[in-house]
């Protein structure tokens, strides 16, 4: 009874460790999504109704600072908006046409923040006249087109009672630390890691400069805004991420980067991407399950000769299970057409393996020579 017992408890255990992981990237490759589509329904509301403005009108505030180049900052005061059961406040929605972007933003830059939707510096104020407020994002996400952004394009801090506009006048690569420009009538400063398809760790980042243009008052109405308010049962309009489905016995030998520590070279995308993936947390989430899978593949070829069915269950159809080291750089360019995820390459000195979806599963289809 006691071994029965324990091997019930074992499964659990392992279920619960695949379950949790494919929970958290569903949630980070959704919950933005959910974000953009409240605060357009809030905004098309106060644009409809006299009633609603009066009810939801209401700038946020923040405090004020000297700008410099930021690594991180924590989370402070929640912007005052009506939220979704279940899902963080918004504070209103970052927007770049030139480049297709738009984007939730929250107060503060916690990983939790970062992992859904832009931050916003707490040491800077809100957009306003005068004022100097940056916002965040990791690199691969959000703000990953945003060195495709040029003098004069605009930017624009979208709330359900106003609209304030931006014309970019500059992009900068800085050093933490390193002082940015000032100037009198405000500035938004968009700031990401540098290069913006980085994967490892960098210190250095990529900062887009606008100055303010102006302020209107009423929102114009958003396209085609949703029904009624989302809610964290509903679906948003985002792919379904891949997800892994490891025998217990192999993940338990250490298959993340903490386990295997490497230099991570560049994310690549290429096919035909929607902007909405494209500039969004998703691509990143999905490397990291196709490292994990690279590890995995790593760790089962090293033991093919005493357990052969590790490589059987992640790479059935693949006969060159030869081991390899584990070098650096280690590239991942992914394949997405339209919202879809259909492929990755994950390529070292030592070893490319390529990685499909199929149902919705992330498996290994071949493994070749590395790559310099």
């Amino acid at each position: 009874m006691l071994f029965r017992a324990t091997g019930v408890l074992l499964i659990v255990v392992a279920a619960a460790g695949v379950a949790y992981p494919l929970w958290w990237n569903h949630r980070s490759a959704t919950v933005g999504a959910h974000l953009i589509k409240h605060e357009q329904y809030i905004i098309h509301q106060v644009v409809a109704s006299p009633t609603v403005a009066r009810q939801v009108c209401a700038l946020p505030t923040g405090t004020t600072g000297t700008p410099s180049v930021a690594t991180s900052a924590n989370g402070g005061k929640k912007a005052k908006n009506p939220s979704v059961a279940g899902l963080p406040d918004v504070a209103g929605l970052l927007e770049a046409p030139s480049i297709h972007l738009v984007a939730p933003v929250q107060h503060g830059s916690s990983n939790s923040t970062l992992a859904v939707a832009v931050g916003h510096d707490t040491s800077t104020s809100w957009p306003a006249p005068n004022k100097t407020s940056i916002f965040l994002a990791h690199d691969v996400s959000w703000f990953s087109n945003i060195n495709h952004l040029a003098a004069g394009d605009t930017i624009l801090w979208r709330q359900p009672c106003s609209t304030t506009t931006y014309k970019v006048v500059k992009s900068l690569i800085r050093h933490p630390g390193q002082p940015l420009p000032t100037y009198p009538k405000g500035t938004v400063m968009l700031v990401t890691c540098y290069p913006t398809n980085a994967l490892w760790y960098t210190p250095d980042r990529y900062v887009v400069i606008a100055e303010y243009a102006g302020t209107t008052r009423t929102a114009p109405p958003v396209a085609v805004p949703p029904a009624s308010l989302p809610t964290k049962s509903q679906s948003a309009a985002s792919p379904e991420m891949p997800f892994l489905a490891l025998p217990p016995s192999l993940a338990a030998t250490g298959v993340t980067l903490q386990d295997n520590e490497v230099l991570l070279g560049q994310l690549r995308i290429q096919g035909n991407p929607s902007i909405s993936i494209k500039q969004s947390p998703i691509p990143l989430d999905a490397s990291n399950l196709g490292i994990e899978l690279y590890f995995a593949a790593m760790h089962a070829a090293a033991h093919y000769s005493t357990d052969p069915t590790w490589w059987d269950d992640i790479a059935p159809q693949v006969a060159n299970h030869a081991p390899w080291p584990n070098t650096a750089p280690l590239n991942v360019t992914e394949q997405i057409n339209g919202n879809n995820i259909t492929s990755m390459s994950l390529c070292s000195p030592a070893k490319t393996v390529t990685e499909t979806v199929v149902a919705q599963m992330l498996v290994i289809t071949s493994v070749g020579p590395g790559c310099s």
